[in-house]
């Protein structure tokens, strides 16, 4: 809100120099927001697992313990532990 905010005074007569500013900003922040990602830890050999979200770290949690660990858990299990253990890192 606080970038679109910007965006909205710049486009009000605050100036072409101040739109691109604001613009800028704007495409900064989004940017930034999609280096976030979820990451677990795989708990039997600790290979980090990352996703965009809970869902999708789920199923790449599942594939993983299915085709490194020959291990096949109940989804609503592993929904549980993603959503007890996962945590948010930034993408480098």
């Amino acid at each position: 809100p606080r970038d679109e905010n910007i965006l909205i005074a710049a486009r009000s007569g605050a100036g072409a120099r101040r739109h691109k500013l604001a613009t800028a900003a704007l495409a900064s922040a989004r940017s930034r927001k999609r280096l976030w990602m979820r990451v677990i830890e795989c708990n039997q050999c600790g290979e980090l697992i990352t996703a965009a979200g809970d869902d999708e770290l789920t199923d790449r949690l599942a594939d993983h313990l299915k085709s490194v660990h020959d291990d096949e858990i109940e989804r609503g299990r592993l929904g549980n532990f993603v959503a007890a253990s996962a945590y948010d890192a930034m993408d480098s």
